[in-house]
């Protein structure tokens, strides 16, 4: 293993039986695992070999990388970009939830309000919120508590995660 905890290439076979990678990967892995029990097959959590099927990445790989056993960011650029598409992040993303990238190697900065209007545009899209969604002129005059409650709302109504790494403001 390296100085930096990023396991060196000789590294990946000494941890095949191990499962070394589970605890670096661990915020990929806990995506996944929220994917498959928020998209539901037949009233159930999507077994793998269905996540397998929706993603395009065969079973063992994904075997391998849910139990830590094979480190996402040392599978093909391909699998790594099924894998983001699948889980609808950026690829980006999956390499720093998988620990090659560290939060700090990047900067990027979000704000709620960025947060919401992409929200706001993504329901704008949905037919089913058409006659649900405020007008747009009404939304931009509703406090953000009032707009973060509706996007939850809309989260539980379409089994999508919008929120998910959003970081509110403490109340001052």
């Amino acid at each position: 293993m390296s100085t930096n905890n990023i396991p060196d290439e000789d590294d990946e076979q000494a941890t095949e039986d191990s499962g070394d990678f589970f605890t670096l990967q661990q915020d990929l892995i806990t995506l996944i695992e929220d994917f498959r029990a928020t998209h539901l097959v037949d009233n159930r959590k999507m077994s793998l070999k269905k996540f397998a099927e929706y993603s395009g990445i065969s079973v063992p790989i994904l075997t391998a990388i849910t139990n830590g056993n094979r480190w996402a960011a040392k599978t093909s650029r391909e699998t790594v970009e099924k894998l983001a598409s699948a889980l609808e992040i950026p690829v980006l993303q999956v390499y720093i939830l998988s620990g090659f990238i560290k939060n700090d190697d990047v900067v990027y900065t979000t704000n709620i309000q960025n947060t919401l209007e992409l929200i706001y545009r993504q329901m704008s899209k949905d037919k089913n919120m058409t006659y649900k969604l405020p007008k747009k002129s009404v939304w931009n005059t509703w406090p953000e508590s009032a707009k973060i409650a509706f996007a939850m709302m809309y989260e539980d109504l379409t089994n999508n995660i919008l929120l998910r790494y959003i970081t509110l403001p403490e109340p001052q």
